[in-house]
């Protein structure tokens, strides 16, 4: 076998497994975007959820008083699933005066393109840190696009 052989062997190998890298380094980017998030529970309002490439996501949610909007990370687990976790400070509704903190964790599955579905796990502390409540969610994302776009 010749040296002139081994090398083009070698970097046609090296460059193959870059590029399959590089493929599944770009695979998350699926999860990029804008999406509206609609709970399972009927009563609760829908939201906003703004993923960064960098890792970091961003939920703005109708709620009352001092409540701010979500903050968190998020690392992918496979092509088409992420875990993430967040937090957001929690105020009196009429005093404005902080109480609390909430925690959310959990896992998203893309169904397509398109759609997601979340199951998560919701925690309340009180201004101490004390917990107050875990309870379980499901939530459907709906990616945002120019063809989705509400019209005012």
């Amino acid at each position: 076998m010749s040296k002139h052989f081994f090398l083009v062997t070698l970097v046609t190998l090296t460059a193959h497994s870059l590029t399959q890298a590089q493929s599944i380094a770009a695979e998350p980017q699926q999860f990029v975007g804008v999406w509206t998030l609609i709970n399972a529970d009927p009563k609760e309002a829908p939201s906003l959820l703004t993923i960064h490439a960098d890792g970091t996501f961003t939920t703005s949610q109708v709620a009352g008083g001092g409540n701010t909007a979500i903050h968190g990370i998020w690392v992918p687990t496979s092509e088409r699933s992420m875990r993430l976790t967040g937090r957001w400070l929690a105020g009196d509704n009429k005093t404005f005066k902080f109480i609390g903190t909430a925690k959310i964790t959990g896992t998203v599955v893309l169904s397509s393109s398109n759609t997601f579905n979340a199951q998560t796990i919701v925690e309340g502390f009180n201004a101490a840190g004390q917990p107050l409540f875990k309870v379980p969610s499901r939530v459907r994302g709906l990616r945002v696009t120019f063809d989705a776009t509400p019209k005012n």
